[in-house]
């Protein structure tokens, strides 16, 4: 299994994955952002595109949309007092 950590991310650093990283984390901003909408459903909505992608980009593209998510929700909890999603309306 350790053999496997170092190609994995090296994978993971080289040049398209920075940019799907990116547009996930986009994404996952601009659906926390949006009441009702969740990483959930972003999730279920962008299978039919990642189907077709590498593995390994598509995986980058789903964490950085999982990843902001929580982020976007947390800034409509915020600034409006309107909580996004789940895990924001403690904020």
């Amino acid at each position: 299994m350790i053999d496997l950590i170092i190609p994995s991310l090296i994978e993971i650093f080289t040049w398209p994955a920075p940019l799907y990283l990116v547009l996930g984390t986009v994404l996952g901003l601009f659906v926390g952002i949006l009441p009702g909408l969740g990483g959930a459903q972003m999730l279920a909505l962008l299978i039919p595109f990642v189907m077709y992608m590498e593995p390994a980009m598509g995986v980058v593209l789903l964490m950085g949309i999982m990843g902001a998510n929580a982020t976007g929700s947390s800034l409509t909890a915020i600034l409006m007092a309107t909580p996004g999603g789940a895990q924001s309306a403690a904020t």
